[in-house]
């Protein structure tokens, strides 16, 4: 019996998708110059985000995975130029590693009260996804390309919509102004208002009177501006001694009054956000103290 032996063996297979042809130099080219560019940038990023725990800032362990998956991603741009099948796995793993901590910083970019967000971030966290889109499309897909870009699009969309609606609940985008009222003489049988900048309207100027509250209501300061849709209006007899939280009105002005041992508040029934101020003594002044983004600020209420 006579075996014909084949002069040329079928080309093997990648995936599901069949023969596999060898990608041309200029193709692996493109992989190593995309891959590297990606690992410099995601990895110099990262990089700096881990270098704040100089400044005793807590790193998260996956910051230190998202680092060193951006070396990998460095070692498959040049793996490319030999085996671009083998290169551009390791890129994926990389990129998944990598996305542990990219794909939940979409947080980041969700709108936040007295924060302005850089367009490069925007544009960084875009390139993120189209290094992954490259890596499963380019020379040619997988088998399971569109459906794995499907997830990883679909994943970072629900949680930045879930932060978003979690914010506006909460009442990040409707926060109030702050005036301060210093409030004298409340056994007046009359109710007079020093107000430059018009923070106690008409409408609230009847509301107070119709609550019995009588003196002499003299400006102090402010915290925001007096036009936003939401206000508060703070007005106190002495210090208050003990820490006091302030919810966020849903709609309106809102009215807290300190006569001196107890805490009124007008219209009683004012709907209000789970957010909060707090009205603190420091010494001699009183401070207004709210979460904003990168920290808690505080602004001077009175001084007493």
């Amino acid at each position: 019996m006579t075996v014909m032996l084949p002069t040329e063996f079928p080309p093997e297979s990648e995936g599901d998708e069949g023969p596999r042809e060898v990608p041309s130099i200029e193709c692996r080219i493109v992989q190593c110059l995309v891959f590297l560019t990606a690992s410099l940038i995601l990895g110099y990023t990262t990089f700096l985000s881990i270098m704040v725990g100089v400044w005793g800032v807590a790193i998260h362990p996956l910051l230190y995975l998202a680092f060193f998956s951006s070396v990998g991603l460095l070692a498959s741009s040049f793996i490319c130029l030999q085996n671009a099948r083998a290169g551009r796995m390791i890129a994926m793993a990389s990129l998944f590693g990598i996305g542990t901590v990219w794909i939940p910083s979409v947080s980041d970019l969700v709108p936040q009260h007295n924060r302005v967000i850089a367009s490069w971030a925007y544009a960084l966290f875009a390139g993120y996804f189209l290094v992954v889109a490259f890596a499963l499309f380019f020379p040619r897909p997988w088998r399971f390309s569109w459906l794995a870009l499907l997830i990883t699009c679909a994943v970072p969309t629900v949680y930045g919509g879930a932060v978003y609606f979690h914010r506006f609940d909460q009442g990040e985008y409707a926060r109030p102004g702050f005036a301060y009222f210093y409030w004298r003489n409340p056994q007046s049988d009359r109710l007079t208002v020093e107000d430059p900048y018009h923070w106690i309207d008409s409408e609230t100027m009847r509301s107070l009177e119709a609550e019995g509250i009588r003196g002499q209501l003299a400006w102090v300061g402010a915290t925001g501006a007096h036009d936003l849709p939401n206000r508060v209006i703070i007005l106190a007899q002495q210090q208050p001694r003990e820490t006091f939280r302030i919810n966020y009105p849903r709609m309106g002005t809102l009215v807290h009054a300190y006569d001196g041992s107890n805490w009124l508040k007008f219209p009683r029934d004012a709907a209000t956000y789970d957010s909060y101020a707090t009205l603190e003594a420091d010494g001699t002044s009183t401070f207004l103290t709210r979460r904003e983004a990168g920290g808690i600020h505080g602004s001077r209420a009175f001084s007493w």
